[in-house]
């Protein structure tokens, strides 16, 4: 019965060594699977079949040390129990048998570590795979690119450098435009006062125009004879009215046919051509036809006028009439200049100048 019991258990021992035997192949068999790159995406292939093989065979050997284990503590206790002679060499045995398995259980403790960092080593190893693809589907995609990169930074430089050229060259243009700005509104500045300038000169040449005809009319070969002699009844009454209740004398034209006279004529004695009147008389004269002259043309009329000692002959009969005829041409001009070194006629102006002499120089005053 004893030896049958230790048959029994030398059969579990040398199947527990087998087991073991089997069970440390398979841990071989399982780290070829670290050492395959594809992972398990091909777990049917050839070279990596066995391997998954032995991983779903490892659970069983697992399972039947285990059993084992159990069989050979069985059996030592039931050989304990017959021969306590050979107790020892049974525990011995077994002991060694224990260690055995608890060396085998600590091997497949840290054999399942193993596995789970060797796992979680394939499941970063099969991220990092899948991102080297996508890098090489971008390498290919980008092939051409990534192979011409130095000619691609050779021309971004080139781009640079043309780039900063034309950057100066545009901000020398944005202060050439400035100064054009600055030229220009000074520019257009100036042509705005050439044209009020252009403006004002067409206002003067249309009153010089203006001044020179009527100039040219006042000359005595300035007017159309045949117009002045179609119009001589009208001007003639003109310069009768002018000179009414001023003088007691007419001054008049007259035509011969051949030309044009002007006489004077006073109440009690024949008419006289002009040149035979005293000088108070030719310039109350001129004073009346010029005024006459002006009420009958449509010609623009100036608004100023200027007598320069025009009372030098005037005597005391004739000065009364021409303040008087001096009251009239101020209605006829905005502005008169009288010029005159006769005192009393200082009462007649609105305003005076007096120029006089002193410490060598002219002094004005007003």
């Amino acid at each position: 019965m004893i030896s049958l019991k230790k048959e029994e258990l030398e059969t579990f021992i040398s199947e527990l060594q087998k087991e073991n035997d089997h069970k440390n192949r398979y841990i071989k068999k399982e780290k070829l699977l670290k050492e395959v790159p594809c992972g398990s995406e091909f777990s049917r292939c050839k070279f990596i079949k066995d391997a998954y093989q032995a991983v779903g065979l490892m659970e069983e050997s697992k399972k039947k040390i285990a059993d084992l284990s159990i069989a050979i503590n069985q059996k030592g206790d039931e050989l304990n129990s017959f021969d306590c002679s050979q107790v020892d060499d049974y525990i011995d045995k077994y002991n060694l048998v224990l260690e055995k398995k608890n060396e085998t259980a600590t091997e497949l403790a840290n054999d399942q570590i193993n596995f789970e960092k060797n796992k979680a080593e394939l499941v970063r190893q099969n991220i990092s795979l899948v991102d080297l693809r996508k890098k090489e589907e971008e390498y290919e995609e980008n092939r051409e690119t990534i192979e011409n990169l130095g000619a691609l930074h050779k021309e971004k430089k080139d781009k640079t450098k043309y780039l900063k050229k034309h950057q100066q060259e545009l901000q020398v243009c944005n202060e050439e435009i400035l100064e054009f700005y600055k030229e220009h509104g000074s520019l257009e500045q100036k042509l705005n006062n050439l044209l009020e300038q252009q403006n004002e000169l067409v206002v003067l040449r249309e009153e010089y125009a203006a001044y020179d005809l009527l100039m040219r009319c006042m000359h005595s070969n300035g007017i159309s004879y045949d117009i002045i002699k179609k119009k001589l009844p009208i001007i003639n009454e003109e310069i009768s009215k002018v000179l009414a209740n001023v003088v007691d004398f007419e001054v008049f034209f007259d035509d011969d046919g051949k030309k044009l006279d002007i006489y004077l004529k006073h109440p009690k004695y024949d008419a006289r051509p002009i040149e035979m009147g005293s000088g108070a008389e030719k310039t109350i004269a001129a004073m009346a036809m010029r005024l006459a002259l002006l009420s009958v043309s449509s010609l623009p009329k100036s608004n100023i006028f200027v007598l320069d000692e025009p009372a030098t002959a005037l005597d005391g009969e004739n000065m009364d009439g021409f303040v008087r005829i001096l009251e009239m041409v101020k209605n006829y001009y905005q502005t008169v200049f009288l010029i005159s070194h006769v005192d009393s006629l200082k009462d007649i102006a609105d305003v005076t100048i007096d120029i006089d002499k002193k410490d060598g120089y002219a002094f004005v005053s007003h």
